[in-house]
């Protein structure tokens, strides 16, 4: 078929390689790969991190980053049976995540619109709303250090307390024994 003309053999061997999107238990994908189920990699997903393919690299404001963080809300839920069949998931499954409504009050570069989705017994969600947990985790690493900031300034702020009360211990002592 004409989608078969579309897959051809890589020049590493044992590989294989599609211009296009690839769709996983679906047959809309808008991304390069879109799968509706569980995905099980038995390896690490890698992300382009190399200075050299980056431009206009400033560092962040990671108090932001914590007061943004703090205010998001993280919730349990389980997916409505009729979403779940048509993502290839399981409804029954306990989750713990973030609303993306919510999120996009917040960090809305971490939020994207991808269209309406449409199950199998016709009901559509009009511009479904994902989360990318990859920018949320990132913003995290910066809440993560700016916390690391104050605890390091609280110990040192109790570090010097402790010795001013071992001084003042000390000095009533003194004041105890010429009494």
């Amino acid at each position: 078929s004409d989608s078969d003309v579309l897959w051809q053999r890589a020049q590493l061997p044992d590989t294989v390689f599609h211009h296009g999107r690839v769709g996983i238990n679906t047959d809309r994908p808008d991304e390069a790969l879109v799968v509706h189920g569980n995905v099980k990699v038995m390896g690490s997903l890698m992300h382009p991190a190399d200075l050299r393919a980056k431009e206009h690299v400033q560092e962040v404001d990671t108090t932001e980053q914590l007061k943004r963080i703090s205010r998001m809300r993280l919730v349990h839920y389980r997916y409505k049976p009729e979403f779940a069949a048509s993502a290839g998931i399981e409804a029954t499954a306990p989750e713990t995540g973030v609303i993306a409504q919510e999120v996009k009050e917040i960090l809305p570069e971490a939020v994207k619109d991808t269209g309406d989705v449409v199950f199998a017994n016709g009901k559509t969600i009009e511009n479904f709303l994902v989360v990318n947990k990859e920018r949320i985790f990132m913003e995290n690493v910066g809440a993560v250090k700016e916390l690391c900031k104050l605890t390091d300034n609280l110990e040192t702020r109790i570090d010097e307390l402790e010795r001013w009360s071992h001084k003042l211990a000390k000095l009533r002592r003194l004041d105890s024994l010429k009494s």
